[in-house]
């Protein structure tokens, strides 16, 4: 066991995203894209007592392209087959949209013991992901005028809190939801495999992870890009504070409810309920466990029809206005070898809970976001150039799970309109 761990730990901090910075630079924007940089104020970001709002009514997600004819359904199946092998996963869930159809799918098993076969409506961990439908939820508070981005975070804060924060004065909600707050952050790995080994009942409270970044070693705002989910811990505190709901209850109100998302929730407890895809590093069942500490950045539970469905409404501008949309789509360019899985000659950017991976050569750009726990990968992203939307969870700490969308985008390119 004495490799095993720290092996894991370059698998799960690839899946997961936790990575180091340096420089910013900007990178081109995709449509939709600011001239410039858009300051978003509010005359009404007093955080007083807000009046909570009603749930929102939001134009649905487009309708779901027709399905997949027969013969590239069937070959979709095999790519998925195939490559589950190569990654070395025990199973997979997969959606594909495009303009013309969509398809779903699955091969492999859901988890071991006992043993089920994985189902496309099944529930999984989808950690990181969250950010981005955590940072949607964020900006329609800035949309209402409740929220304004270069706002210090420190106004929606608890007091006790604020006394701790290094910077207090100049880390703005945009530096949280950009990572480049400069705060330190908790130890993820090791709380994870704390809270989710085979006999373990431990609670981590969400305000430990709070002091915790705290009370860490900080940088000056602004100035590097590095990989912080704290930041986002932090964001789902301004979220309550601002909208006047709890958290899960905004989120449900805000995204879930309206947008049709039956499968998608923050748990309240250390089981996923109904089926799900467990989360399966080696021979070790790591699905199990309390996530409150990973709450605002790692904690939603959802499916891949669920998260397509966020994601098409998302960029069809269903949940958001053109020019806080823009101000998502914003890119910095991250750090050479971070979010890199399009290798070698690729290039990475962040927006605010948004990135994008994209390799001229090869016609593709991505974007969205991705995200790991151990045993567990999940990656949601928008190909650019062919208007399509993927969405797949691996049960698998594997990096090779990460290619799958690679060899998606091969099989499916040559099967669609120029």
């Amino acid at each position: 066991m004495k490799n095993g761990p720290s092996f894991l730990l370059v698998l799960f901090l690839t899946g997961a995203l936790l990575l180091s910075g340096c420089a910013l630079s900007p990178v081109p924007d995709s449509s939709p894209s600011p001239s410039g940089v858009i300051t978003l104020t509010s005359s009404s970001t007093s955080p007083g007592a807000p009046t909570p709002n009603p749930t929102p009514t939001l134009p649905l997600p487009p309708p779901l392209p027709p399905p997949a004819p027969a013969a590239v359904a069937q070959n979709l199946q095999e790519v998925l087959e195939e490559n589950l092998k190569i990654a070395g996963s025990p199973g997979i869930v997969a959606q594909v949209v495009t303009p013309e159809w969509s398809w779903s799918g699955a091969a492999g098993i859901a988890g071991r013991n006992p043993e089920a076969p994985a189902d496309v409506g099944m529930r999984f961990r989808i950690a990181s992901v969250t950010k981005t439908l955590v940072a949607a939820a964020v900006l329609t508070l800035l949309q209402d005028g409740k929220l304004a981005l270069d706002q210090p975070a420190a106004n929606w804060l608890p007091s006790r809190w604020v006394e701790k924060m290094p910077n207090r004065d100049q880390v703005t909600l945009r530096h949280l939801l950009q990572h480049t707050s400069g705060l330190s952050t908790y130890p993820v790995y090791d709380w994870f495999l704390q809270t989710h080994s085979s006999s373990s009942t431990l609670v981590i409270p969400p305000e430990r992870a709070v002091l915790e970044a705290l009370n860490g070693t900080a940088s000056a705002p602004g100035s590097k890009w590095e990989y912080n989910n704290a930041g986002f811990l932090l964001l789902s505190y301004v979220l309550e504070k601002a909208s006047g709901l709890p958290y899960d209850l905004y989120l449900q109100r805000t995204l879930f409810q309206p947008l049709g998302m039956d499968d998608t929730l923050v748990p309240t407890g250390p089981i996923i309920d109904g089926p799900h895809m467990r989360c399966l590093a080696g021979v070790v069942d790591y699905t199990d466990g309390d996530m409150g500490w990973a709450r605002g950045a790692g904690d939603l539970i959802s499916t891949v029809e669920d998260l397509n469905a966020f994601h098409r409404a998302l960029r069809a501008g269903s949940v958001l206005k053109p020019e806080v949309l823009a101000e998502m789509f914003r890119f910095l360019d991250t750090p050479e070898g971070q979010m890199r899985f399009i290798k070698p000659g690729g290039s990475a950017g962040y927006g605010l809970g948004y990135e994008r991976q994209a390799k001229t050569s090869l016609g593709i750009t991505l974007e969205g976001h991705s995200g790991g726990v151990l045993g567990s990968l999940t990656f949601l992203y928008y190909w650019v150039e062919k208007d399509t939307y993927f969405c797949y969870n691996v049960n698998t700490s594997d990096p090779g799970g990460q290619f799958i969308v690679l060899r998606l985008a091969e099989a499916i390119r040559p099967l669609l309109s120029p």
